[in-house]
C-alpha cells in the first residue's frame, strides 16, 4: 500500500489541490509522490502509470495532483491524458495564462498547468480519435534518458487493454482502488496481470473520497386545472326532498 487519500476537508470543487490547499488530502499526495518517486526511478526522472481496476473509481484528479506534488520535488513533469472516454483532463486544470510556451520537447499541443505553490507541470492529451491508444501514448513519452518524469492516466485496466500494454512502457504501475468499491478479487486479477505481461506495480493507493452527489433543480410547472370525471362529478344532482 503506497498510502491512502483522506475525504477533501476542503468545499471547492477544483480538481487540484497540490500547491493551491493546505488539506489533509494534498498532503497525502504530496506523501504519495516521495514514495512513487523512490519506488519508480529513485535517481528522478521516470514514467508512471495511473489506473483503476474499473470505471468506478476516478483517476484523473489523483494523476493531476501526483504530478503537481511531483513538480513540487523540482523534477520536469509531463501528465498525459490517455483516456479517450473521459473528460479532457485539461479543460479541468487551472492553465497558465501568461503566455508562457511549453517546452520545446514537449508533445504538440501541450499546455502548461499552473500548480500555485508547487511550481507548473505539462499536460497533453493523446489522439483520442485513433483506434490504437497505446501507440499513440507511446509516442507521447518522453525518452528514457530524458529529464521529463511522466504520469499517464488511461482507461481501466480490467476493462480495455490499451492499460495493460501501456504499463509495459513504463516504470511502475500505481494502481487507484477505491474505499468500499474495488473487489479484493479484481486487486489480485490486476496484480497477476501486470506481473505475468512483464509490468512492475509499484503498490495501491486508497481513496476515501465518496463521490459527490449533484443535485438538479427542477422547474416548476404551472399546474393546470383538471377535469373532475369521478362518477360523483358526473352524476346529476339528486333531489332532496321525496
Amino acid at each position: 500500500m503506497l498510502g491512502v487519500l483522506p475525504p477533501d476537508d476542503h468545499a471547492d470543487n477544483f480538481l487540484l489541490k497540490v500547491g493551491r490547499t493546505g488539506s489533509h488530502r494534498t498532503q497525502a499526495y504530496r506523501a504519495l509522490a516521495y514514495r512513487v518517486r523512490q519506488a519508480a526511478n529513485p535517481d528522478g526522472a521516470g514514467s508512471v502509470l495511473i489506473v483503476a481496476p474499473r470505471a468506478d473509481v476516478a483517476t484523473g484528479g489523483v494523476a493531476a495532483n501526483l504530478a503537481a506534488a511531483l513538480a513540487e520535488c523540482g523534477d520536469q513533469v509531463l501528465l498525459v491524458d490517455a483516456d479517450p472516454e473521459a473528460s479532457n483532463l485539461t479543460a479541468l486544470l487551472p492553465l497558465v495564462t501568461d503566455g508562457t510556451p511549453a517546452p520545446p520537447e514537449a508533445p504538440v499541443g501541450t499546455a502548461l498547468v499552473d500548480a500555485g505553490s508547487a511550481g507548473r507541470f505539462a499536460v497533453c492529451s493523446s489522439d483520442k480519435t485513433e483506434a490504437d491508444t497505446s501507440s499513440s501514448i507511446h509516442r507521447l513519452l518522453p525518452d528514457a534518458d530524458a529529464a521529463t518524469a511522466a504520469v499517464v492516466v488511461t482507461r481501466p485496466l480490467l476493462e480495455h487493454a490499451d492499460a495493460l500494454v501501456i504499463a509495459q512502457r513504463v516504470d511502475g504501475v500505481v494502481l487507484v482502488a477505491g474505499l468500499d468499491v474495488t473487489r479484493r478479487g479484481d486487486l489480485r486479477l490486476v496484480q497477476e496481470m501486470i506481473g505475468s505481461s512483464g509490468g512492475r506495480l509499484l503498490g495501491a493507493v486508497l481513496d476515501t473520497e465518496r463521490p459527490r452527489r449533484r443535485f438538479r433543480l427542477r422547474r416548476r410547472t404551472k399546474l393546470q386545472p383538471t377535469l373532475d370525471i369521478s362518477p360523483s362529478a358526473t352524476e346529476p344532482p339528486r333531489s332532496l326532498t321525496p
